[in-house]
C-alpha cells in the first residue's frame, strides 16, 4: 500500500505539472496572438498618421512658400512693394491655401491682400505681446516662424507665417526691412484632412508645435478624447514650427474582455485535462489494487474450502 500511495503521489505532482504547463503555453498563445494585434494596429496607425501629416504638409508649404517668393521680391525691388497687390493675387489664386498675406515694413502691417481684412491693418509685431517674442527672436536669426494658434482681429482662429525680409543682405550695409506673413485658416486646414472623419470612427488625434522662444508644447487641435496608450506620431517636415500630428485608437471593449475570456476558457480546459491525466495515470493503480483483492478474496476462499475438505476427510 505504501508504494500504491507514492505512486498516486506521483500521478498527482504529474498532472500539477501538466496543469501549469498547459497553463503557461495556452496564456503565452493568447499574449502572443493580443502582441500580434495591436502590431498590427501600431502598423495601421502609423500609415493613417504619415497620410494625414502629408496633407498638412502640403497645404501648409504653400502658405511658407508664399511668403519666401514675397520676401524675395520685396529684396529683389530694394524694399519697394507696388507691385505687392498684383502678386499676392496670383499667389492666393494659384495656391488656394492662403487666407490672406500681408507686409509689415518695420514690423507694422501697411498691406493685406485681398481686401476685407483691413482691421489687422496698422498692428506693431514687434510690439504685440502675443507676437514679440518669436518675433524678435525671429529677426535675430534672420528665420522664418510660426504663431498658432492665434485668434485674428478680424476673427478665425488661424495658422500664420512669417519671413523677417533684409534689404542687401550679407552685405555691410544689411538692414531689416520688416516681415511678410501669410495666413491659413486652422478649419481650413483641418478640414483638408480626414482627421474629422477618423475620429467619428473612433480614433483620437493631437496637432501640436513647438514653440521657438519658450521651448512649450502648443496644441492647436485635438479630438474630443485624449489620445490613447497606442498612438503613432509623425513630425512635420516644414522649414520652420516644428509641428507633430499624434494619432491614436483605443482598443474597442470586447478587447479586454476577449482576452479574459481566453485566459478563462485555457484555464478550465488546462483543469480538465489535468484531470484527465490524472485518472488515467491511477487507472493502473486501481486496476492493480482491485487485481491484488480479488486474489486475496480467492486465496481465502480456497483456503476455507481446504479447511472444509481436511475437515470432512
Amino acid at each position: 500500500m505504501v508504494g500504491v500511495e507514492l505512486k498516486k503521489s506521483h500521478s498527482g505532482i504529474i498532472s500539477a505539472l501538466a496543469f501549469i504547463g498547459m497553463l503557461f503555453l495556452g496564456f503565452s498563445w493568447v499574449q502572443s496572438t493580443q502582441q500580434a494585434i495591436t502590431g498590427q494596429q501600431q502598423l495601421l496607425l502609423s500609415s493613417i498618421v504619415r497620410t494625414q501629416s502629408a496633407i498638412l504638409e502640403g497645404h501648409l508649404l504653400s502658405a511658407f512658400n508664399s511668403t519666401q517668393v514675397l520676401a524675395y521680391e520685396i529684396e529683389r525691388n530694394n524694399g519697394k512693394t507696388d507691385w505687392f497687390e498684383d502678386y499676392a493675387n496670383a499667389l492666393v489664386n494659384s495656391l488656394g491655401d492662403i487666407k490672406h498675406l500681408q507686409l509689415a515694413p518695420d514690423g507694422i502691417i501697411t498691406d493685406v491682400y485681398p481686401v476685407g481684412n483691413e482691421p489687422i491693418l496698422g498692428l506693431d509685431i514687434l510690439s504685440t505681446p502675443k507676437y514679440i517674442e518669436e518675433a524678435s527672436l525671429s529677426v535675430k536669426n534672420q528665420k522664418m516662424f510660426v504663431v498658432a494658434p492665434i485668434e485674428l482681429i478680424q476673427g478665425g482662429v488661424a495658422v500664420i507665417c512669417r519671413v523677417p525680409v533684409f534689404l542687401n543682405k550679407g552685405a555691410q550695409e544689411e538692414s531689416f526691412w520688416g516681415f511678410v506673413s501669410a495666413v491659413v485658416y486652422l478649419d481650413n486646414l483641418l478640414g483638408a484632412t480626414q482627421l474629422e472623419a477618423l475620429e467619428k470612427e473612433g480614433y483620437q488625434f493631437s496637432l501640436t508645435r513647438q514653440r521657438t522662444a519658450s521651448q512649450g508644447t502648443v496644441i492647436l487641435s485635438s479630438s474630443a478624447l485624449p489620445i490613447g496608450d497606442l498612438y503613432a506620431t509623425a513630425d512635420l517636415m516644414l522649414p520652420a514650427g516644428n509641428f507633430s500630428l499624434s494619432i491614436s485608437r483605443q482598443p474597442s471593449e470586447s478587447f479586454g474582455t476577449n482576452r479574459n475570456v481566453s485566459f478563462l476558457l485555457i484555464s478550465c480546459i488546462s483543469l480538465l485535462l489535468s484531470f484527465s491525466l490524472y485518472a488515467m495515470l491511477i487507472q493502473p493503480l486501481k486496476l492493480k489494487k482491485q487485481v491484488k483483492e480479488k486474489t486475496s478474496e480467492l486465496q481465502d476462499l480456497c483456503s476455507t474450502k481446504y479447511s472444509l475438505e481436511f475437515a470432512n476427510a
